[in-house]
């Protein structure tokens, strides 16, 4: 399986030019429909990379996958899982296409939602544009260039957009508010068992992670690589019983390189509400509760 790179999108959905196809079928079974058309638009050739707007969905239309304002530069090549739909494609063209599980998510190197099924999800994509294999590097690195300069303002602008944005204090490179306090027991020290319960979010309000509930994290603080750096340095000095919002800049999330399995692009800066649950303390292991 091919690669593909993230890159910054900058140009929407446009309107449809001609009136819409009914769904077809393609020849391995998958369905799909037209909804945008550019008459004339380029094809690729086998060997371009298709800079594209993605999301996943299941049948019923709840979001599985859904990364806003980023290209994902998919390699056009017979072997590809999804070879058949992208050959329907033309630049300017929009579809939704009704296919496997599996064969989208082994296409985009995504995690299963079960670890594997053939249950059916629907994928919506548009091709912006085409680029060769042999220029593909430097548009990624231009685009992503661009993003980075970027970045500073976009977070200044979500600040501003905010109730009581006098209220997030930067500490550190990063952007925090107080949402609960309880200031009962001492601040989490170098050490201490941490139980911390959080949601992870685009700056449009999309979740990409989350761990609450029976599902909360447990982590050693001061141990690295156990959560995101931006994460741990929010926490510092945190009690049982807070909670806050966190704005990270991308230095302090994801990176250069973006999440492990693409959730999360390349420069993207992102929010977490986070919460302490507990704090059971390295010397005496006294457990502090909310």
């Amino acid at each position: 399986m091919k690669s593909f790179l993230f890159v910054l999108l900058t140009i929407f959905l446009f309107s449809c030019k001609r009136e819409n196809k009914q769904f077809d079928v393609l020849k391995d079974q998958s369905i799909y429909q037209l909804i945008a058309f550019d008459e004339g638009g380029e094809k690729p050739l086998e060997g371009n990379y298709m800079a594209t707007f993605v999301t996943i969905a299941d049948t019923l239309g709840d979001t599985i996958h859904y990364v806003p304002s980023y290209h994902y530069f998919i390699e056009f090549y017979k072997e590809s899982p999804i070879y058949d739909l992208l050959s329907v494609l033309s630049v300017g063209d929009s579809a939704h296409f009704i296919v496997s599980e599996d064969q989208v998510f082994n296409a985009f190197g995504f995690d299963n939602l079960d670890g594997g099924s053939n249950r059916k999800v629907v994928l919506r994509i548009r091709l912006d544009y085409v680029v060769s294999a042999e220029n593909v590097q430097d548009t990624l690195m231009a685009e992503l260039s661009t993003r980075l300069g970027n970045e500073p303002q976009l977070i200044l602008s979500y600040i501003e957009k905010q109730e009581e944005p006098q209220s997030y204090n930067e500490e550190l490179g990063l952007y925090k508010k107080s949402l609960i306090m309880n200031l009962e027991g001492d601040p989490i020290q170098l050490g201490d068992q941490v139980t911390l319960s959080y949601s992870g979010q685009f700056f449009n309000g999309y979740k990409f992670d989350q761990k609450e509930g029976a599902n909360s994290l447990e982590i050693k603080y001061g141990m690295n690589d156990q959560i995101l750096p931006g994460l741990s340095i929010a926490i510092k000095g945190m009690r049982a019983g807070e909670s806050v919002k966190i704005i990270l800049p991308s230095h302090h999330a994801f990176g250069s390189r973006g999440s492990i399995k693409g959730i999360v692009p390349p420069y993207t800066p992102v929010v977490y509400n986070l919460s302490i649950k507990n704090v059971t303390r390295k010397n005496n292991n006294e457990k502090k509760r909310n």
